[in-house]
């Protein structure tokens, strides 16, 4: 059966770890205000958000990447003249 990115948000927080922990590449991983961690991973046909916090580890939020509000943030910090040699 093929998972959506609807089907996962509504998954329990246990449960999305675990497919996470099976199935998902680390795509990125970055710590901001030094105290959470946001974590990107590959999983089937999407990508998905892991927010921790940096201090005990504790899961605060995760869920599929679907709506460019979601990728908005990502987006912000890419230079694509860089990528493209366009300086």
């Amino acid at each position: 059966m093929k998972i959506t990115t609807e089907m996962y948000n509504d998954l329990t927080n246990e449960t999305c770890i675990n497919m996470i922990d099976r199935k998902g590449v680390l795509v990125d991983e970055v710590v901001i205000f030094g105290f959470i961690r946001i974590k990107i991973f590959s999983l089937h046909n999407f990508y998905v958000q892991a927010v921790y916090n940096n201090n005990n580890e504790s899961l605060l939020e995760i869920k599929a990447l679907i709506s460019q509000d979601d990728w908005q943030p990502y987006l912000e910090t890419l230079d694509l003249k860089e990528f493209f040699n366009l300086q």
